[in-house]
């Protein structure tokens, strides 16, 4: 089932949202400050996330940013960059909405507003997105087993020691298999488009991988594409 994070401080919102949100299919975990939304997003799975901008505790511009930033990966099959993410904002509130959709929002609703139409709206944004359900959170290529959910990887049955960085470009590599990426769109991709350093950081992150898939003898490799970037193949005998 889709899980949606719902972080909106008046209950009585929040309830009412989720009741439409859970006739409408969806599994809705609510919260209803800015640690616990955190503490979610550090350990769950989730499709889709609002954001009520005014928290008792600080603000879902926080939990934006931080997104956008490749703190969180709200569900395993997505990026720093297209997770999607609604923002509620009062109304009348026009430079939240700029600052919500400059910081990365999909889309915002005002309040108040008719729950119907935020379903819609949801419904609308993960079809646009191409929102696909995995029925498993197991991804296997070559000798690598991803357990999704864990955020682990295995190699035979031992685990492969990889930092939160190298664990994502090493999964979005096998995801996209013999597909070149320049650094540019793997910093967009892994470190999200507010990351500050330089291509460098793409270069160490890449020659740390490849030490690892040579540690564990696995039969893939990052190939340099010289000129372009880098690319991800099964390495022939």
């Amino acid at each position: 089932m889709n899980r949606i994070l719902l972080v909106e401080d008046d209950k009585k919102i929040s309830g009412i949202t989720r009741k439409y949100l859970e006739h409408a299919g969806f599994s809705v975990t609510s919260v209803f400050n800015l640690k616990t939304a955190q503490m979610e997003l550090e350990q769950a799975v989730f499709c889709f996330a609002i954001f009520d901008v005014m928290l008792l505790d600080g603000s879902g511009f926080d939990l934006l940013r931080d997104l956008r930033e490749g703190l969180y990966f709200l569900s395993p099959n997505s990026t720093p960059i297209d997770t999607p993410v609604l923002m509620l904002t009062a109304l009348g509130q026009t430079k939240h909405v700029v600052q919500g959709l400059r910081t990365g929002a999909d889309d915002y609703v005002s309040k108040p507003f008719e729950p119907t139409e935020l379903v819609e709206r949801v419904s609308v944004i993960l079809k646009r997105a191409g929102h696909k359900t995995y029925a498993t959170s197991v991804v296997k290529v070559a000798e690598l087993e991803f357990e999704l959910t864990k955020r682990s990887v295995t190699s035979r049955g031992e685990q492969v020691v990889l930092n939160r960085r190298e664990y994502d470009l090493l999964l979005f590599f096998c995801r996209n298999m013999k597909k070149v990426f320049d650094r540019e769109q793997l910093i967009a991709q892994i470190w999200g488009i507010a990351f500050d350093g330089g291509d460098r950081s793409v270069d160490i992150c890449v020659q740390r991988v490849r030490s690892r898939l040579r540690e564990h003898q696995v039969g893939l490799q990052i190939k340099t594409v010289w000129g372009v970037g880098y690319m991800m193949e099964e390495m022939t005998t």
